[in-house]
């Protein structure tokens, strides 16, 4: 399942269990990981949110650069350094020569301090940052709530290090022509690409493979998403490459009590 339509199954079941005439929830998340995935308002305020994630699913994430053989972190993160990321960076540099030539393959970070660095710093994270003290996750066919302060009680935490490139983003406007001639020319002379609520869509009668790259000679790639009944839909993929320490979270098998978020409603 996907983590869009994963997220998307939490929110309707939470809403449809626990809404009443004082209390509503609006999705939020998305794609975009800064928002909170659920927004819990009582009474017309938001008093919480909840992070929806999958089974398996990405936690965080915190840039680094290597600077002449030490690992910094970089001035463009969203979060600030706190005495978790400094104690992961100050593990790094120990042991430099396990981490320097890393490339997109991904090496642990391991020890008891760095899996207790690694929780503090997801728990902190969402806690103080993004304002979700809940998790939601759905296991069993069952959604379940809980604290994110019990968070390493019901999932396996790692912490990894990897290049990884920083994103995709919207075919730019000033990029169309010179994408759908591409198209034209490498594909299908049919293509054309349609603007539609500023996302591009490329309309063809060849068959293409989704989620796949395709390198041009513009000096980006382009990535096709998905095929809908708009067409596929491309995007342009960055050409920066940023170090990345990546938290991940597995669940373990272990299921929570299921009055968690009642009592937490009831608290507020």
């Amino acid at each position: 399942m996907s983590w869009k339509k994963n997220e998307e199954e939490i929110y309707n079941d939470i809403k449809m269990n626990y809404s009443t005439e004082n209390t509503k929830f609006i999705h939020e998340g998305g794609s975009d990981s800064t928002e909170p995935d659920i927004k819990v308002f009582i009474n017309k305020k938001n008093k919480f949110n909840i992070e929806v994630k999958s089974k398996k699913s990405q936690a965080g994430q915190f840039v680094v650069l290597d600077e002449c053989g030490v690992f910094i972190p970089s001035a463009q993160n969203k979060t600030e350094v706190n005495s978790y990321s400094e104690y992961l960076i100050s593990h790094m540099n120990k042991n430099y020569k396990l981490f320097k030539d890393t490339g997109t393959a991904s090496v642990k970070l391991q020890g008891k301090e760095v899996q207790e660095n690694a929780i503090g710093w997801i728990k902190d994270y969402y806690t103080n940052i993004k304002k979700s003290p809940y998790f939601a996750f759905k296991a069993k066919n069952k959604v379940h709530i809980i604290k994110t302060d019990n968070l390493d009680k019901y999932f396996v935490i790692e912490a990894n290090y990897r290049i990884k490139r920083s994103g995709s983003s919207d075919l730019p406007k000033k990029n169309i022509i010179e994408v759908e001639n591409y198209f034209k020319n490498t594909f299908s002379a049919d293509s054309t690409i349609a603007t539609i609520d500023g996302k591009s869509y490329l309309r063809t009668n060849e068959s293409l493979p989704v989620k796949s790259t395709l390198k041009t000679d513009f000096g980006y790639e382009i990535y096709i998403s998905n095929f809908t009944n708009k067409g596929y839909l491309i995007k342009k993929l960055s050409n920066t490459f940023n170090r990345n320490v990546i938290f991940s979270i597995k669940h373990n098998g272990e299921i929570p009590p299921d009055d968690i978020l009642l009592s937490a409603l009831k608290e507020h």
